[in-house]
């Protein structure tokens, strides 16, 4: 499936956005567990973490956009199989360390990638 530019520049912006977001999100949680507030940590990482499922691996747009570029499909994968890594079963002090040295630095690699192409579509 081939999707014009303009539409996918137009996605790239939504997405950009919506990353931009979930980083600011992640930072706040490992805040958040930092402080002992371990129930809104949870609850606020699940909402993140859930939200991305819409651009998981069923999403066409998603896979038409980053395929054409091997080490741009590469992050994308990453952060997939990041966001499904089960988190409920960790200690309080371990969800604080992942989230801060893998979870958060994966959405901002992805997001950086994700602004890069953007770029370059425009």
């Amino acid at each position: 499936m081939e999707i014009g530019v303009e539409s996918q520049v137009k996605f790239l912006e939504r997405l950009t956005e919506y990353l931009e977001t979930v980083t600011d999100g992640l930072q706040l949680v490992t805040q958040f567990y930092h402080q002992g507030e371990t129930e809104p940590a949870d609850r606020l990482r699940e909402e993140l973490i859930q939200g991305f499922g819409r651009f998981g691996d069923e999403n066409v747009t998603m896979y038409a956009i980053f395929r054409s570029d091997e080490q741009v499909y590469e992050e994308w994968q990453k952060l997939l199989e990041e966001v499904k890594q089960p988190f409920d079963s960790l200690s309080v002090k371990t969800k604080q360390e992942r989230i801060a040295t893998v979870t958060l630095p994966a959405f901002q690699r992805f997001l950086l990638t994700s602004q890069w192409l953007l770029q370059e579509k425009k």
